[in-house]
C-alpha cells in the first residue's frame, strides 16, 4: 500500500508507414484512459519510451492485484490506415492485512496498589496496523461496561477512549484487578486465499490492590452523668456506649 510502481511504456512503429499524432494512453491515469503522452511521429522500425508511475491503492490490495494496460492510437498520410496496438502488465499485491491493535493503560503507576473504593482510569487506544480500512469496529470492555463503534478506521488510524472501574472487596480478596479490552471489526475478504480476513485484537492490564485486612476499631464512652454531677453513688446506673468499627476492607 502506497508504493510506487514504476512503468516503462515502449511504442514502436512495427508498420511501414510513418506514424504521427501518436496519443498514448494508460488504464491508471487519474482519469483512464487520459492521454499521458504524445508522440508527434515515429518513422517505421523507431521506438519511444515513455515513463508512467502508479502508487498502489487501498483498492488494488482488496483486488489482490495491479492491472495495467497501455494503449497507443496513431494516424498515417493514408486516411484509411490508422496504427494502433497496446499492452498490459500485471503486478500483484501484497496479501490483506488485517491487524488491529489494541493497547490498555491504568492510571496507576508501576507498584501503587488500589484500595477498596478507589477508581481505576482506563486508556484503551485502538489502532489500524493493515494495509485497508477497517469498518465497525467493536471496542468492548466488559469489566467498566464501556461499548463503543468506530465506524470507520483508516490505515494507520487511532482512537483512544477511557473508562473507569471502581476496586471491590472481591478485588481486595483476589489481591489485583485483571481488565481485557477487544476490537473487532468487519470482515474483510482476502482475494488471494478467498477467505474473510477478521480484524481483531484484545489487550489486557493488571494492577495489583492493598493487602486484605480485616481489623475492627473498638470505642466506649460514658453517656450518662451522676446524680450529684461528679461521682456515682451505690445502686446508681451508669450508662455505656460502645462502638464497633469496621476499619478494615473486609466485610
Amino acid at each position: 500500500l502506497g508504493e510506487t510502481i514504476t512503468y516503462k511504456i515502449t511504442v514502436t512503429n512495427t508498420g511501414n508507414l510513418t506514424a504521427k499524432n501518436i496519443q498514448v494512453t494508460d488504464s491508471l491515469s487519474a482519469n483512464e484512459g487520459q492521454v499521458i503522452a504524445t508522440i508527434d511521429s515515429l518513422a517505421p522500425g523507431a521506438s519511444q519510451e515513455i515513463p508512467f508511475a502508479y502508487v498502489v491503492t487501498e483498492q488494488d490490495i482488496l483486488n489482490g492485484k495491479v492491472v495495467n494496460e497501455a494503449a497507443a492510437k496513431g494516424e498515417t498520410d493514408d486516411p484509411d490506415n490508422k496504427p494502433e496496438g497496446g499492452d498490459e502488465k500485471e503486478d500483484e499485491t501484497d496479501d490483506v492485512d488485517a491487524t488491529l491493535e489494541v493497547v490498555k493503560t491504568s492510571n496507576k503507576q508501576e507498584g501503587q496498589k488500589a484500595g477498596l473504593g478507589e477508581t481505576i482510569e482506563y486508556t484503551i487506544t485502538v489502532t489500524n496496523k493493515g494495509n485497508v480500512t477497517f469498518r465497525n469496529v467493536k471496542v468492548d470492555d466488559e469489566l467498566t461496561g464501556l461499548h463503543e463503534t468506530i465506524d470507520e478506521l483508516g490505515v494507520g488510524a487511532s482512537e483512544s477512549f477511557t473508562t473507569t472501574y471502581t476496586v471491590t472487596e472481591e478485588d481486595i480478596l483476589k489481591g489485583h484487578v485483571r481488565n481485557e479490552a477487544t476490537a473487532a471489526a468487519n470482515p474483510i475478504h482476502n482475494p488471494k486465499t478467498g477467505e474473510d480476513e477478521i480484524p481483531k485484537g484484545s489487550d489486557e492490564v493488571t494492577d495489583e490492590t492493598v493487602a486484605a485486612e480485616g481489623a475492627l476499631g473498638v470505642t466506649k464512652e460514658t453517656t450518662s452523668t451522676p446524680k450529684n454531677g461528679k461521682t456515682y453513688g451505690l445502686g446508681e446506673t451508669i450508662t455505656y456506649k460502645i462502638t464497633v468499627t469496621n476499619t478494615g476492607n473486609l466485610t
